[in-house]
């Protein structure tokens, strides 16, 4: 009896130890796929070669793979797709309330729109193309990799003619997105941190590195 119940204690030892493995294995897996291979930092400009696929991460370059490879079955917009994937992540989803859009309403648009099958396929140039686009984003965003967010600015950078469209249809300015995105990231203080003055916004000036739009009316 005593020793059915040291082997049960042992037993339950056991899987707890196993549990506890599986969830390490878990978490370093998460943390690899949200991680790039390298960063960007000043040594990155003294390359002769910069290897864009570097510096996103297996999640975000799943991201993009994906998106290139359903368009090519589906014929849709590639642009169009990865636009409507991006603005389903929180920060971005967000960002665009804080400029006012309406994002459900440009969800609908998009969808739409990809109801409607395309004759010119993208090219793997182009998705080098947007690529580094993404990365001249990411060192605008003060980041050291291609986050999300790089990835939409990116579709406001060239002249993508159904991007243009949404652009135009719900009044989307690159600035403005582009400010929302980096208060977007800043940790919300708390109250008692809280204080009122000019100096405050040149201080997140100099952190952050963006242009506040002020209401002279």
């Amino acid at each position: 009896m005593i020793s059915g119940i040291c082997g049960l204690v042992l037993l339950n030892s056991d899987l707890k130890g196993i549990g506890i493995i599986i969830l390490i294995i878990i978490i370093n897996y998460i943390i690899t796929i949200s991680r790039p291979e390298e960063t960007i930092t000043l040594d990155t400009f003294n390359k002769d070669i910069i290897k864009i696929d570097s510096y996103i991460s297996e999640q975000n370059k799943n991201l993009v793979l994906n998106t290139f490879l359903d368009c090519l079955v589906k014929k849709t917009d590639f642009y169009l797709e990865i636009f409507y994937k991006l603005i389903q992540d929180p920060n971005i989803s967000k960002s665009l309330q804080k400029i006012d859009i309406d994002v459900v309403k440009l969800r609908e648009d998009i969808l739409d729109q990809l109801k409607i099958p395309i004759n010119t396929l993208i090219r793997k140039e182009d998705i080098s193309n947007y690529m580094s686009l993404a990365f001249i984003e990411a060192i605008g965003l003060r980041e050291n990799y291609i986050s999300k967010r790089a990835l939409f600015l990116a579709l406001f950078q060239d002249d993508y003619s159904n991007i243009f469209k949404l652009k135009c249809k719900f009044q989307i300015d690159k600035k403005d997105l582009y400010n929302a995105l980096i208060l977007s990231s800043i940790p919300v203080p708390k109250p008692e941190e809280l204080s009122i003055g000019v100096g405050d916004f040149v201080r997140l000036r100099m952190k952050y590195g963006y242009r506040f739009k002020v209401n002279r009316s």
